[in-house]
């Protein structure tokens, strides 16, 4: 596996886990974490917007193996 994929499939989703922990031992204010602006619902969009571009990411990768007949 290439560094770069090993960084995004793997090093992307563990950041985007492990930001609002990371925060919250900065911050350390639990407010930060709570509420319509806080940061676990931040986190979300960001994760969402993340599992978008896996999916779109394995799908031209699906795609280029069919048309090359998976060689």
């Amino acid at each position: 596996m290439k560094t770069r994929d090993l960084l995004l499939y793997h090093g992307l989703p563990l950041l985007v886990l492990l930001f609002s922990f990371i925060w919250f031992a900065i911050v350390g204010d639990y407010k930060a974490l709570k509420g319509e602006f806080g940061i676990i619902e931040n986190m979300t969009v960001l994760f969402l917007v993340g599992a978008i571009g896996f999916c779109i990411s394995s799908i031209i990768s699906v795609n280029k193996l069919g048309q090359s007949g998976g060689k």
